[in-house]
């Protein structure tokens, strides 16, 4: 977040109370940089000064609804949905947010009367400022570096609810250059609406699968992240479901390994000792049995609260020592361990054709890379 600063404010900030606009300098001081502007006049401060304004929006700024000015033009071009709010808002349908389904998600409301703003409140003042300055040209104003994960997600946000992509295409790539690394950190797992939105298909992969190995359940059943916290809001479509349905498909596919092998134990006809002790077969199921017990694996279970990543270390990390005597050889478990690994790291992807497409058309319209559209692994895709 960049330095607040202490500015000697006068009439021209107008700070929105309801339906009442008035002056309220005191409220106005230790702006935040982006929105520190100047003007001449005590009318509607024109923050993006390289067009004129004629049209006021509302913003919140620490808690006090703020009044600029910016260009119907400049909005219309930038954002479908901004030219559709303004289209209605020139017909004189100061509500028609509120009462148009189609568009009533975008959570955007226009004000009528003699007021004549838009009121975007409800949005992160940042991240809209942002795209405001680039959408009025004033690139001074518009990061250049990497942004930390906080900052990228409420753009993200924003890019995904008023559809203008396209104009952060020449800024996106500096903003994530820590794309290699920042989504794996614990708590970032919103970094898979980032990697949706912005089609960094290699990141989205590699999150999903890190996640589906990682995500434990809680007493109610609802999916918990690697912190013990539910999953928050914004998540790309489908994903928390899919991850879901891999971390139940891979965890009863690891207990099934361990499962069949203990009833061949004792259904089969055929002894596994290698010197045909039937007794060997009889002290190996009690056992694996014994040890799955011990980790709450048995009597069988077919729903557990671990991990993927979390059952397979616990499995593969006991040993019940020696069966006697010439038996050293007989009941392998590392084997049946070593199958345990094997299904935890060939976990299938969570990623769903919806997920592929959408990231795919972001990047035609980021113009991407070939390199950036590719999976690591496409023949993990199950589509």
């Amino acid at each position: 977040m960049e330095q607040s600063q202490s500015v000697d404010v006068s009439d021209e900030f107008l700070v929105v109370e309801g339906e009442q606009t008035h002056s309220n300098n005191a409220a106005l001081t230790d702006l935040p940089t982006p929105l520190i502007f100047s003007a001449t006049t005590r009318q509607h401060t024109d923050l993006f000064k390289n067009y004129s304004g004629d049209i006021g929006l509302i913003m919140t700024v620490n808690g006090h609804k703020i009044s600029t000015k910016a260009s119907t033009q400049v909005l219309s071009l930038a954002s479908p949905v901004w030219s559709q709010v303004i289209q209605n808002y020139a017909a004189g349908k100061f509500n028609f947010m509120k009462n148009n389904q189609e568009l009533s998600n975008h959570e955007v409301g226009a004000r009528g009367g003699t007021s004549q703003h838009l009121d975007f409140t409800e949005d992160n003042t940042e991240a809209l400022t942002v795209l405001l300055n680039i959408a009025h040209l004033d690139f001074g104003k518009v990061p250049r570096k990497e942004l930390c994960f906080s900052k990228l997600l409420n753009l993200a946000k924003l890019v995904a609810k008023y559809k203008c992509l396209s104009l952060v295409e020449p800024f996106y790539k500096n903003w994530l250059e820590g794309e290699d690394f920042e989504p794996f950190q614990d708590g970032h797992e919103n970094w898979l609406f980032i990697a949706y939105v912005f089609g960094r298909h290699a990141a989205f992969a590699k999150l999903t699968k890190k996640i589906a190995k990682e995500v434990r359940v809680n007493k109610d059943g609802s999916l918990i992240d690697s912190l013990g916290q539910l999953f928050k809001d914004p998540m790309p479509h489908g994903i928390l479901e899919s991850i879901q349905e891999v971390r139940e498909t891979t965890i009863k596919n690891t207990l099934d390994i361990w499962y069949h092998y203990v009833d061949s134990l004792i259904d089969s006809q055929t002894i596994s000792c290698k010197l045909g002790k039937a007794d060997c077969d009889e002290l190996a199921f009690g056992k694996i049995v014994m040890a799955l017990k011990q980790l709450n694996l048995w009597p069988a279970k077919t729903e557990i609260d671990l991990s993927v990543n979390d059952l397979a270390d616990k499995l593969k990390g006991f040993s019940f020592g020696a069966l006697g005597k010439g038996h050293e050889g007989c009941h392998e478990v590392s084997e049946i361990q070593r199958l345990t690994v094997e299904v935890a790291q060939g976990i299938p992807s969570p990623i769903l054709y919806s997920h592929y497409s959408a990231m795919t058309s972001a990047c035609m319209t980021l113009n991407c890379g070939a390199k950036d559209q590719e999976y690591d692994n496409c023949e993990d895709l199950d589509f």
